[in-house]
């Protein structure tokens, strides 16, 4: 088995996109530093001389990539800001926070200047901040220290605080809404006519649309002492199960004519329809762009190349933002579908074995039939259980590192429960998103019974783990010791590859 090619552009671009954060050159420097190995990698053709080329190339992209994003103006001091709110993010002890960003702010002369810089915007839960709309207000800029937490925000392109005053606030007006915001408002008004309790309500918002505005602390310390502050996060495991629900609802299809075109076109767009709900976040950009070159694949019959086409989604997200290598979400996810690929899909396979057709013990009798099919459904019944497990021990493992670095505090929960939580996550986002897909009345009470009855088994389930105390382990990893840990990684990587080639 060879790697996969798009790995190999992918590696130098993020050493570009690391050094660039560490030392700045002016950008037609780097521009030709990007133009002169490309030209030598295509006069010498082919040989490790053209690969290092290339390689060199790769590295001065990732650097290109970072220099041409500078920040935009900031303002300096108190003065009159024009803010928009992107996103409610959370509500706790009478305040909320909110995703923004500063759309202009009165400039020194008397004008006024654009600006447009990712801000994270702080207020008393009474000035009851609504998503979309547009807020001109009194206020400072409190710019995020360069270390620590405030170089992780930076780093992303948040370029700090602002704290409305309800007393400094000049003007509130609420934005027409944009399509994809019509539509995630509307998903959050059909899940809310369920009749759900509130907790639970703000559980199935922010795992089936991405709604996270109601999550309150003890629900998120519960669900990472729990190890399922992944399912809270809508992300590529979510993708996957739309892309299952979806195909499913499609099985028919695929009997008209130009059967399979059509339900590739219409599960792609239900994809997409879905990464607009969410708000497009990299993560769930990265696995619609995935998925719908699976399905693609498998509208076409070709093989699909897992590896590969993470690799290339990765790729081109950093070539277009640069600062998406430096998102938590990012690279968790990214570590945790390659770890699966490379780690979990082959293990699996070699753990697992499919039994022989009986061929001389054909059922007859009905008995003999339902026995069979028992028997039969029990033993996938376990291997699903046990590829759950492989995956997400795989998973858990890869990703350990990176979260003990980045939190202070792995739960190895995720393994232990995972595959339970995983299933009733599943549940809780197909049943929600069936509904509102379907919103029809005689659908209400099957859907709320079921909603929120995997809600309430995945909320029991995440509150025992939570409370027991073990497998919890508080411990803030050195970079050198990550660096170490996923070195010794990508080396049994590459050993699994070679034993692979012979």
């Amino acid at each position: 088995m060879d790697s996969a090619p798009m790995l190999k552009a992918l590696l130098p671009l993020i050493v570009g996109i690391v050094v660039a954060d560490r030392w700045t050159l002016p950008l037609w420097c780097v521009a030709v530093g990007l133009v002169v190995p490309v030209a030598w990698a295509v006069w010498l053709r082919r040989g490790a001389g053209a690969d290092a080329m290339l390689a060199a190339a790769m590295v001065m992209a990732g650097w290109c990539a970072v220099e041409i994003r500078p920040w935009p103006p900031l303002p300096a001091g108190e003065r009159v800001m024009e803010l928009a709110v992107d996103g409610i993010t959370s509500r706790r002890d009478g305040s909320m926070t909110a995703e923004g960003r500063i759309v202009a702010f009165a400039a020194d002369g008397g004008g006024v200047e654009r600006s447009g810089a990712t801000v994270r915007i702080t207020a008393p839960a009474s000035l009851a901040l609504r998503e979309g709309e547009r807020v001109e207000a009194l206020c400072r800029l409190r710019p995020f220290a360069a270390e620590g937490y405030g170089r992780y925000m930076l780093r992303q392109g948040v370029a700090g605080t602002v704290r409305l005053d309800p007393s400094r606030v000049l003007r509130r007006e609420a934005m027409p809404s944009g399509w994809a915001r019509r539509l995630r408002q509307g998903a959050v008004e059909r899940i809310s006519r369920l009749g759900l309790a509130p907790e639970t309500e703000a559980v199935v918002a922010a795992m089936a649309v991405g709604d996270r505005s109601g999550l309150t602390p003890a629900i998120r310390e519960m669900h990472a002492r729990g190890g399922t502050s992944h399912l809270l996060a809508v992300s590529g495991l979510h993708v996957g199960f739309v892309f299952v629900v979806v195909n499913l609802l499609l099985w028919w299809v695929p009997l008209l004519r130009y059967g399979y075109a059509w339900r590739c076109l219409l599960a792609v767009a239900a994809i997409w329809a879905y990464a607009a709900v969410t708000g497009f976040s990299p993560s769930v950009v990265r696995a619609a762009t995935m998925f719908s070159v699976l399905q693609a694949a498998m509208a076409a019959t070709v093989r699909f190349d897992s590896l590969n086409s993470l690799a290339l989604t990765a790729w081109l997200m950093l070539l277009f933002d640069a600062r998406t290598f430096y998102d938590a979400g990012f690279r968790l996810s990214f570590l945790s579908v390659a770890a699966i690929i490379e780690w979990g899909v082959p293990l699996f396979r070699r753990t697992t074995r499919r039994p022989p057709p009986a061929i001389f013990t054909i059922p007859h009798t009905r008995r003999e039939r339902v026995a069979d099919w028992l028997r039969r459904s029990w033993r996938r019944l376990l291997r699903w259980a046990w590829g759950g497990v492989v995956m997400g021990a795989a998973a858990s493992v890869a990703t350990a590192p990176l979260v003990s670095y980045l939190f202070g505090t792995v739960s190895l929960w995720s393994v232990a429960a995972g595959p339970v939580a995983v299933l009733l996550g599943g549940v809780v986002v197909a049943s929600a998103l069936v509904w509102v897909l379907l919103p029809l009345p005689p659908l209400q009470p099957v859907a709320a019974w079921v909603t929120g009855t995997a809600a309430g088994w995945l909320e029991a389930l995440v509150g025992a783990c939570a409370r027991s105390g073990a497998l919890v382990v508080e411990r803030q990893a050195e970079g050198a010791a990550v660096a170490a840990a996923y070195a010794a990684m990508a080396l049994f990587t590459l050993w699994l590859w070679s034993r692979d080639r012979r």
